[in-house]
């Protein structure tokens, strides 16, 4: 989730893949990591977000499938390329609930930017 708390801009990118170079033609550039993103960044700033003010909350990165020839999983390709491009976008990270073996729905409330993460079995709580 990208926050812009000035605005009330906020957006939210959920995507398969940390890197589109694993295709030889990308055909969706919401479907990894390194494109979503900026694509989520040049939408939010076409409706008056201000990168500057910008701030991030992920979640997700989970393991929920095991892959015995895989050395690193899936779910942590992805946490490291959402690291990686908000730091290269300079966008902090002000929150966060990534990894483990659950599957997690994000709630953004856009009036005050509050995430709410939820997971089978667990009561809601704000990261």
């Amino acid at each position: 989730a990208l926050y812009d708390s000035v605005d009330k801009v906020a957006g939210l990118a959920q995507f398969l893949l940390s890197d589109s170079a694993l295709f030889k033609t990308p055909s969706n550039p919401a479907k990894c990591a390194d494109t979503a993103i900026p694509l989520l960044l040049e939408q939010m700033i076409s409706v008056g977000a201000k990168p500057i003010r910008l701030k991030a909350k992920i979640a997700g990165g989970s393991q929920l499938f095991s892959f015995e020839r895989s050395m690193t999983s899936v779910g942590e390709k992805n946490i490291c390329a959402v690291r990686n491009v908000l730091a290269v976008l300079r966008i902090p990270i002000t929150g966060e609930e990534v990894g483990g073996s659950v599957g997690r729905t994000m709630k953004l409330f856009v009036q005050h930017g509050k995430v709410v993460i939820s997971t089978v079995g667990s009561e809601e709580r704000e990261i």
